[in-house]
């Protein structure tokens, strides 16, 4: 089964996609850049859905900390807003 990450800091967001996405794929939430990049240290996903909005670390720099990972590189992300 194919893997979705969502990274949002708004739990509502996570929730309802989950509710949506978990019926084909595999889903793990996670409310920050920064668990994203702990989740992807020790599992593989198939695609990011990445909010760009977030405090800490916003989604634009979490991308950047994953493109700057070989083995991260070629995860499909799209941005939420």
């Amino acid at each position: 089964m194919k893997h979705i990450l969502i990274v949002d800091d708004n739990k509502t967001n996570l929730v309802l996609a989950k509710q949506e996405l978990s019926v084909e794929y595999q889903v793990t939430p996670v409310i920050s850049g920064m668990q994203a990049l702990q989740f992807l240290e020790k599992k593989h996903t198939d695609l990011i859905l990445l909010d760009i909005n977030m405090p800490e670390m916003d989604g634009r720099e979490t991308m950047r900390h994953i493109r700057s990972r070989a083995e991260w590189s070629k995860i499909p992300i799209i941005f939420l807003t």
